[in-house]
């Protein structure tokens, strides 16, 4: 809703911390999940984040998932700060025919708001950049309508000392319960004194999510068919077994998380018969 954590009181944040709700690291894949009930009164935040090493893609992947559950309907910021430049994304961005300040307290008066995207409700959003030589593309996908605001730090600084830092803010439309799950993808090389390019576009073609009964599980797909699907549970106790279906498939799976991958499908070969 525009508010900072904590009213911006920081003594008051000093005196509270976010709970642990459990860290595990198996083959393959880290994750650290925690949960802050105090920033804002009457909503809950969770933040679960993997480093996920998967044999479709060249680099490991970070995935993000923000829950959150309010006991009334809330506007969500999400920022994604990146350094590098800007080479594309989907849907287009806008341009501000006129640069403005994102908001006028709270610190929003400090971010220029340099252009933005519609995002209807699960339509998934790509941001790629290049830095040092490396693409990154960000994908996510939320159960909220979404407005995606490219912002430059540096908006009506009295002292011109403000670092011009470029972002990307997410910002859902009111709702009680959100779910937002987003990817961090490295992948290609660019070389400006070999002249060369590779790899440019993302190979995650899809992303999707999926929640039930206080559950979430998120599938990536990527550009050649295989798919990666991670579920998590957020019971206290970690010998509940879980089930969820994601689009058509049962997922069922012990613990905290579980995550699992699928080969692309078989291509048919073609027989031949016999020349009468």
């Amino acid at each position: 809703d525009g508010e900072s954590h904590f009213q911006g009181n920081a003594s008051r944040a000093d005196r509270t911390w976010p709970t642990q709700h459990f860290h595990a690291a198996s083959d393959g894949a880290q994750i650290v999940s925690a949960l802050e009930e105090s920033a804002y009164p009457g909503t809950a935040l969770r933040r679960t984040m993997l480093l996920i090493e998967w044999p479709a893609v060249p680099f490991p992947l970070v995935l993000d998932v923000v829950r959150a559950d309010a006991d009334e309907r809330r506007r969500y910021d999400l920022p994604l700060y990146f350094k590098g430049q800007l080479i594309e994304s989907a849907p287009p961005l806008s341009a501000a025919p006129t640069l403005r300040p994102l908001g006028e307290r709270n610190g929003y008066q400090h971010l220029w708001a340099l252009g933005e995207a519609t995002l209807p409700m699960g339509e998934r959003l790509t941001f790629t950049w290049l830095r040092q030589g490396r693409f990154y593309t960000y994908t996510a996908v939320a159960n909220a309508p979404a407005r995606a605001t490219l912002t430059q730090i540096g908006a009506t600084d009295p002292d011109f000392n403000l670092r011009s830092e470029r972002g990307l803010l997410l910002r859902t439309d009111p709702v009680r319960n959100l779910v937002l799950a987003g990817v961090l993808e490295p992948h290609g090389e660019y070389s400006a004194a070999r002249e060369f390019t590779l790899e440019s576009q993302p190979r995650i073609a899809a992303l999707g999510r999926f929640s039930a009964a206080g559950k979430d599980a998120v599938t990536i797909a990527t550009t050649t068919g295989e798919q990666l699907t991670v579920a998590l549970s957020y019971h206290a106790d970690p010998t509940v077994s879980h089930t969820l279906d994601t689009g058509g498939e049962t997922h069922r799976w012990q613990e905290f998380f579980d995550v699992s991958s699928k080969p692309p499908p078989a291509t048919p070969t073609a027989t031949g018969g016999e020349t009468p």
